[in-house]
């Protein structure tokens, strides 16, 4: 997991925060070799 996209999801307002929180675990389930990156600015 990428610390740079830990600190984006930590700075999001609830429910947001929550949400994003959820599907990327369910990412990270379904799609266990993904790779976390940042495009234009956001994962």
């Amino acid at each position: 997991m990428s610390q740079k996209v830990e600190e984006y999801i930590k700075k999001q307002e609830l429910p947001q925060r929550e949400i994003l929180l959820k599907l990327r675990d369910l990412i990270f389930k379904t799609f266990s070799n993904i790779k976390e990156e940042f495009k234009m600015g956001v994962p």
